[in-house]
């Protein structure tokens, strides 16, 4: 599901994008209280630190931003890459398990991301660590540190700890 701008007017407040690309659509957007990062559906990367997006090295399918400014992102081969803000470029994050789909970050620096088998693993600082049974789909961290999964049936869940060995994952109606 990729919009065709994320706002109305980008090209305009945005012209280091140019309307061209804006046409092509973003697929991915991720912001922090430092960046704004976001992928093209040609999986180009895109960040805005200074109040213009500038096009960055690599191809992402998937991206969110981490508080300090940098980013996560996931690449066309599935896997999980970091960029520091002052860094020149992506670094690949070694121990992870299998091929992800979906990264998030909370406004902690929390990261969690869904692997391809449908399981949660949250990143502990050297690796992934799998974390919830096997239907999520997308998944965020909010503000507080709650992390919120999007199952393949499209119902949601919560886990207000999830930094348990083994959090309690509740399940909204609806």
């Amino acid at each position: 599901k990729s919009m065709s701008c994320f706002f109305d007017g980008c090209a305009t407040k945005y012209p280091s994008l140019g309307a061209k690309h804006w046409k092509k659509s973003v697929q991915d957007v991720g912001s922090s209280y430092k960046a704004t990062w976001l992928t093209g559906r040609n999986n180009s990367v895109w960040s805005d630190v200074s109040g213009t997006f500038k096009k960055m090295d690599g191809a992402m399918t998937r991206i969110d931003a981490h508080p300090n400014g940098g980013a996560w992102g996931i690449d066309t081969r599935h896997r999980i890459w970091y960029h520091g803000p002052k860094d020149k470029k992506w670094t690949q994050k070694t121990g992870s398990p299998l091929e992800f789909k979906d990264i998030g970050v909370g406004h902690g620096g929390d990261v969690w991301a869904v692997g391809k088998d449908g399981y949660t693993y949250q990143y502990n600082g050297k690796k992934f660590i799998k974390k919830s049974n096997k239907t999520a789909w997308r998944v965020d961290v909010g503000p507080k540190g709650a992390v919120w999964i999007v199952h393949s049936s499209d119902s949601l869940s919560v886990s207000r700890n999830p930094d348990d060995a083994k959090p309690k994952w509740s399940k909204l109606p609806g």
